[in-house]
């Protein structure tokens, strides 16, 4: 059952990155530094790990390179790359704020990178739908949380490290899934992001079921968070079962943008 949306934080700055991206891999898989030949440019160096695609709605470029991106696949494009980001310790960014209408020079035309929808006069229409996601995520990871280094999968249930700062986790697929965990510095309370990573994102919102285990959890009353939309939602108790340390959640619905498993204390909405 639904019971509210994220309550949103208003960024007050947005610290912009430059460099060229290229759609090559999941965002969440770009740490690191690597040359890469863009189309019609120079060789440049792309730090994945701080780039900025994102946002290219309805961009072309010569080449294929880039391929037109609809609102929903830049709002994961983004979402994933910022929390693969945080879930490496790297620094992130987003390109740009508002789309860019070039008027002089020689290229004549609007630049579609931007979480706010503009014009050739250069006026603000509209927030897209990455705009909110991004303050979703912004409202929810501060500095009141600690990312938990060690997680790690495991086929083995039964697997419980005795070193409580361990958290194991097993799911019921073995496709590749996106997986970090957090705790709060004061609570220990935990909160768990989980995507999809096995492909880019595409132009749906199809969910499949999983289920998890967490060893070494620390959760009083969990909800279900879609970074995307911003919605919070119980997890019925016939979903979600503790035994000693260990946390079996059921059916979770999970799709190639991230999720949330946290302790409602964690998520602040109306």
């Amino acid at each position: 059952m639904r019971i509210g949306v994220v309550r949103v934080i208003v960024v007050s700055e947005v610290i912009e990155q430059t460099d060229f991206l290229f759609l090559g891999q999941n965002p969440e898989k770009r740490i690191g530094i690597i040359e890469v030949n863009m189309p019609q440019c120079e060789t440049r160096y792309v730090r994945f790990g701080l780039d900025a695609f994102n946002n290219v709605d309805g961009a072309d470029i010569e080449g294929g390179r880039f391929v037109g991106c609809v609102f929903l696949i830049v709002a994961k494009w983004d979402t994933r790359r910022m929390l693969g980001d945080l879930g490496h310790d790297i620094e992130t960014s987003v390109f740009g704020i508002i789309e860019m209408a070039y008027t002089n020079g020689p290229i004549n035309r609007l630049n579609y990178k931007g979480i706010i929808k503009s014009d050739s006069t250069k006026r603000a229409i509209r927030p897209k739908i990455a705009y909110y996601a991004i303050q979703n995520v912004t409202s929810i990871f501060d500095q009141s949380l600690q990312r938990i280094r060690n997680v790690a999968f495991s086929h083995n249930k039964a697997q419980i490290p005795t070193d409580k700062t361990h958290i194991v986790y097993t799911k019921s697929t073995d496709r590749s899934l996106a997986v970090y965990a957090y705790q709060h510095k004061d609570t220990k309370k935990q909160l768990y992001t989980i995507w999809a990573d096995d492909h880019i994102p595409i132009e749906s919102t199809s969910t499949r079921n999983l289920t998890f285990t967490f060893a070494n959890g620390t959760m009083d009353q969990p909800v279900y968070v879609d970074i995307i939309t911003g919605g919070v939602y119980e997890i019925p108790a016939g979903q979600w079962t503790k035994a000693g340390d260990q946390y079996t959640f059921t059916n979770i619905p999970i799709y190639d943008a991230p999720i949330l498993i946290a302790d409602k204390s964690l998520v602040t909405f109306q």
